[in-house]
């Protein structure tokens, strides 16, 4: 093989792991998750009760994420899936709510995240 052609497959290889990483990568979509949560002005879901949702208030509550994997779940009730929308009453994401004794595990784009209460 020339040098010219292992060049270009290398270069080629490269350009897809530089989008990969602009475009799905973990740290990406936990970045996504964090703007959802400051743009949402509301939530609806057909399974999650409202005393459940009234957590997730930005406006009220003081919260922030952690980041978990799949056995944190463990022990944890999956509520059902949250409705978020903007503004403008488009739903903008949703995500898989869990709880465990008031804690709460959300999973968004292939995210765990746990639920931090700032005291």
């Amino acid at each position: 093989m020339s040098k010219r052609k292992t060049l270009g497959i290398v270069l080629f290889i490269l350009s897809l792991l530089l989008i990969y990483l602009g475009f799905f990568s973990k740290d990406r979509r936990y970045t996504k998750n964090m703007q959802d949560f400051l743009d949402v002005k509301a939530f609806s879901s057909e399974t999650v009760s409202v005393e459940h949702l009234k957590n997730f208030d930005i406006e009220t509550k003081s919260f922030y994420f952690g980041e978990k994997s799949r056995k944190d779940t463990d022990g944890y009730q999956n509520l059902g899936t949250v409705y978020m929308y903007d503004k403008s009453g488009e739903v903008i994401n949703e995500f898989e709510l869990f709880e465990n004794n008031g804690n709460y595990i959300i999973y968004m784009r292939g995210v765990y995240l746990s639920v931090e209460y700032s005291k």
